[in-house]
């Protein structure tokens, strides 16, 4: 049996300086442009449908993601439980949200570049879903999955759990190949701080260089990459170190998919779901006090290396830590909700494949239960996915015994005992309870 398929990706590089996502330590507009940035695109149709946007952003926000799902189902008539958009995480794009989620505080006139960069990106986003909607053809549609090795590490515990399998899937007929997607858990994030120039980072170069490969779209789809990234494993933070990074991960992808040990998915049923979770979040008076104390240590710190005549580099590295630390005290402020309620998507592929499309940077453990107790053969966890609720850590005594307190678990929002409830329902939507 084959699926109905189509694919194919559009330029959402912004047209002017932006500021830039990802880092609190941060805070300059890009300065220019070393990769354009991607929305890919994948429509599948069999007995049911799935359309798949992967974006070259930090995130995709409930707003973008509301935004996003009203326009194509005003336009296009797709069901909006068929729509996934994901983010690869590249924290060297421009800004994309204007609430609580940004990276650093937004004024006025920040605010106003960031809506017109937005409407490009709607209106691209809508030209790709025009080139694929309505111009499906017959294709097999393949699955299988990829050890990589020496790219992922643990970077909070560098002996913690790492997720060192990929899972593939690759969609062609005879004549024409029509899309590859990636999904593996890692921070794409090899270019530092510093960087001010617009990059898809890992993730992006790593679908330049299977799509020279294989003339089609690559889709990379992050996991739970939440305290998962390059730390410990990349040679510098330059773009040798990218580039050897992405391709050891286009080698092993390739590797696969030669050694003809693809799958092919012989039921072409596709079903979308969701469940919906309600958390009690932490009292944010507690994440301010901690965010107080770490502030007052590096004003300390700084005080001692300016009176020691320490390197300009030194002094300004923390003093733009000191900055990122008082913009998320401004955030945090502003902040008075007590619960969350959220949704987790899923969509089952055929009777082998499963994808469970969570909002938000959910610890690698996660990820690994899923895995663990899936009744699939194949078994995607993709992050940064329909919506955005922050950092979802797991097993917090085990990484504060090794590392003490740590980023991830100061600003996570969720309170450590209802992440409990987070694993279970993934755990049911694995196991197929749900």
């Amino acid at each position: 049996m084959s699926f109905n398929i189509s694919a194919s990706k559009i330029d959402i590089t912004p047209k002017e300086p932006l500021p830039m996502a990802g880092y609190i330590t941060r805070n300059n507009f890009s300065s220019g442009v070393l990769h354009n940035i991607y929305a890919r695109g994948v429509y599948v149709q069999g007995e049911g449908e799935i359309l798949l946007l992967s974006l070259e952003l930090i995130r995709i926000d409930d707003e973008l993601y509301n935004s996003i799902v009203d326009l194509i189902t005003y336009n296009y008539g797709i069901d909006r439980d068929s729509i996934h958009v994901v983010a690869t995480h590249t924290h060297s794009g421009p800004e994309i949200s204007l609430n609580f989620w940004s990276t650093l505080h937004i004024n006025e006139d920040i605010a106003e570049k960031i809506k017109n960069y937005r409407t490009l990106l709607l209106e691209r986003i809508n030209q790709l879903v025009s080139q694929i909607v309505g111009t499906t053809s017959r294709s097999g549609l393949y699955v299988g999955k990829s050890p990589i090795e020496n790219v992922a590490s643990n970077r909070i515990d560098p002996s913690g759990p790492v997720d060192n399998e990929a899972i593939l899937m690759f969609a062609h007929s005879d004549s024409k190949k029509k899309f590859l997607a990636i999904n593996y858990a890692c921070h794409p994030t090899v270019l530092p701080a510093s960087n001010t120039y617009i990059s898809g980072d890992l993730a992006g170069v790593t679908s330049i260089i299977l799509e020279e490969k294989y003339k089609c779209p690559a889709l990379y789809l992050n996991g739970a990459a939440g305290n998962i990234s390059t730390r410990h494993t990349r040679k510098g933070q330059n773009i040798e170190a990218l580039v050897e990074l992405a391709k050891r991960i286009a080698y092993s992808v390739s590797k696969v998919i030669e050694s003809d040990k693809l799958v092919k998915l012989s039921e072409p049923r596709i079903s979308n779901d969701y469940v919906e979770i309600t958390v009690r979040l932490k009292n944010v008076e507690k994440i301010l006090e901690r965010l107080l104390s770490i502030k007052e240590d590096i004003v300390k710190k700084l005080e001692a290396l300016k009176s020691s005549g320490a390197p300009h580099g030194e002094i300004r590295r923390l003093e733009s830590v000191l900055e990122g630390i008082k913009s998320l005290m401004y955030k945090y402020r502003e902040f008075r909700s007590r619960t969350l309620s959220f949704k987790i998507r899923y969509c089952v592929l055929g009777d082998k494949v499963l994808a469970i499309f969570f909002p938000g940077e959910a610890f690698i453990e996660y990820q690994l239960e899923a895995k663990k107790n899936s009744v699939y053969d194949y078994l995607a966890f993709i992050g940064y996915a329909d919506g955005y609720i922050g950092y979802i850590p797991y097993n917090v005594e085990a990484y504060q015994a090794v590392n003490g307190i740590y980023y991830e678990e100061i600003v996570s929002l969720v309170e450590p005992e209802d992440r409990e409830k987070i694993m279970e329902k993934i755990i049911d939507i694995a196991s197929g309870r749900i």
